[in-house]
């Protein structure tokens, strides 16, 4: 037993004599912290050279001194661009200076390799944009490694240029209608697109160079603001504030044009950093519309071109009158404004915005002008058409009925439906609506356009009345049976199965009176149908007219 004890001891005494503090040890290595793809952007406030510390680690226990050097790599760039089908390009060395080599001492564990960029003649050659070096580590030091998974490095250095706008919804051209305002505040703040990086000066200059032919300048007698505010540094915005004197401002359509720029020449200015404010006051009471074509807030011709029409006048001023449409041509002999067309055989109605402007303050009056097609005369504006009356059979189309009198109709299959459909009526009944025509007008004439994508529901019999008042009560058309009834469609209008070009072509049937007559309402009444024993009528669209 004490063989045993013995022998065991001198195993214990030998092993503690081992030492293993070396045996998981690795040398120092050097290498990138951050690998492949690093970017750095710089914005540029001046054209000083400026420097760029790229960081290399050292790693492994010993942390002894180590001496390396980073060189360009080219074979790197190849790689990356091949790894991630990229085409980046290697910037020349004419526009960096690089310390490749460096020196860790013991104990140290990082150190900066400054590159030195040339920004004046980079920006001067190629602007702001983002430039590309490859590097890898090598190391100097004969116990010393590198890290090889960490050792190339792509830096993409960036040339930003500050950017400045107006940080509001009043930039660029913006329109402000004033009634009975005395002053008005509009926030004109500029906004950077980065922090800051140093203090300077934004700056609000008033530039005609903004006005479009034609536009009148406000006299900066009636508006103020700073013309500098400072952007300070690490700050993003600017304020300003333009004050307008609306009560003291004259009548008339007036521009306030302002345009941004910095102290600092590189700081620059994005493309909307301008404004070019109309501000209106008053109203263009000296231009009053003929009542021969006033209808509602629109003027309403007629599609023939025979003669220049007169629709209106212009009382002890100098003005303009143009047109949004070629189609259009408006001109001013002495007071009176005076339109001419073309014809218009488009089978549609068409319409263009007049527009009548004082030369003495730009104080502008429009109106929509609609020229009706050459067939339809005319046309009374339903837009201001009401449904002041209708049967009771007709109570649960009310929501629809409208449809009758909004100027949409089908088109093509492919269009939405836009038809009226009327049913369940007794036989002995017919459908009755009356429209209020909004003003009373002169007509001599009424047409329905039937459902465009199935024409067998339209009405075989209708009945028209017309009345100033919608108390007396006139019946017309030319026609009519000893119930003032007329005959509707007819069973080969309405057969698209033999005559398929009868669908969607917007034919409007119209029954003309025996003589024009001045009327507010119309009362329509409207019998059976060739589909389902009459009892459902279809209408895609109403329309009165003088022809």
């Amino acid at each position: 037993m004490k063989k045993y004890i013995s022998t065991l001891l001198l195993i214990l005494i030998f092993s503690s004599c081992i030492d293993h503090r070396y045996d998981e040890m690795v040398d120092d290595t050097a290498y990138f912290p951050n690998s492949e793809l690093v970017t750095y952007q710089l914005t540029v406030t001046n054209d000083n050279d400026y420097v760029y510390d790229l960081w290399v680690h050292k790693g492994g226990f010993f942390q002894k001194k180590f001496v390396g050097r980073v060189e360009l790599s080219y074979a790197y760039l190849v790689e990356y661009n091949q790894t991630n089908n990229t085409d980046y390009e290697m910037l020349d060395s004419r526009y960096y200076t690089l310390q490749r080599d460096f020196t860790m001492e013991e104990g140290e564990n990082e150190c900066a390799i400054p590159i030195t960029f040339k920004v004046k003649q980079m920006l001067d050659d190629f602007g702001y944009q983002t430039f590309y070096l490859p590097l890898s580590v090598q190391s100097l030091t004969p116990e010393g490694g590198i890290y090889d998974e960490k050792s190339s490095v792509l830096l993409a250095f960036t040339l930003k240029q500050p950017l400045v706008t107006i940080d509001t919804d009043w930039k660029e051209k913006q329109y402000k209608k004033f009634d009975n305002e005395s002053s008005y505040e509009f926030d004109i703040t500029a906004v950077m697109d980065v922090d800051a990086p140093e203090d300077f000066q934004v700056i609000y200059t008033r530039d005609e160079s903004l006005l479009e032919p034609g536009e009148l300048a406000l006299d900066p007698t009636y508006y103020t603001f700073s013309d500098s505010v400072l952007m300070a540094k690490g700050e993003k915005y600017a304020e300003n504030y333009m004050q307008l004197k609306v009560a003291e401002m004259p009548d008339g359509e007036w521009v306030i044009p302002i345009k941004l720029s910095s102290s600092n020449e590189k700081i620059g200015m994005l493309d909307d950093a301008w404004l070019a404010l109309t501000v209106s006051k008053g109203e263009l009471n000296e231009v009053t519309w003929s009542a021969t074509y006033l209808q509602g807030d629109k003027i309403i011709i007629p599609g023939s071109a025979e003669t220049a029409l007169e629709i209106g006048e212009i009382d002890q001023i100098t003005a303009t009158a143009t047109a949004d449409e070629s189609w259009l041509r408006p001109h001013i002999t002495g007071n009176k404004i005076v339109i001419e067309t073309d014809e218009n055989n488009t089978g549609a109605e068409r319409s263009a915005t007049l527009t009548i402007r004082n030369q003495a303050n730009n104080l502008p009056k429009t109106i929509e002008v609609v020229q009706a097609d050459v067939l339809a005369g005319i046309p009374l504006n339903k837009e201001i058409w009401t449904l002041e009356a209708y049967s009771d059979n007709c109570t649960k189309h009310l929501n629809d009925i409208p449809k009758m009198y909004d100027g949409q109709w089908r088109k093509s299959a492919n269009d939405k439906d836009s038809y009226v459909e009327l049913n369940d009526r007794d036989p002995a009944d017919p459908f009755v609506l009356t429209f209020n025509l909004g003003m009373e007008q002169s007509l001599n004439t009424f047409g329905i356009m039937p459902r465009q994508q199935w024409l067998r529901p339209s009405p075989k019999r209708v009945k028209i009345e017309v009345s100033p008042d919608n108390e007396n009560w006139t019946t017309v058309g030319k026609g009519q049976d000893a119930n003032g009834i007329l005959v509707g469609f007819g069973d080969a209008e309405t057969d698209s199965s033999k005559y398929p070009e009868l669908l969607y072509n917007g034919v409007i049937k119209w029954f003309d009176f025996e003589e024009p007559v001045r009327a507010r309402y119309i009362r329509l009444s409207l019998y059976e149908s060739w589909w389902n024993s009459g009892n459902v009528v279809c209408i895609e669209e109403v329309f009165a007219s003088f022809k």
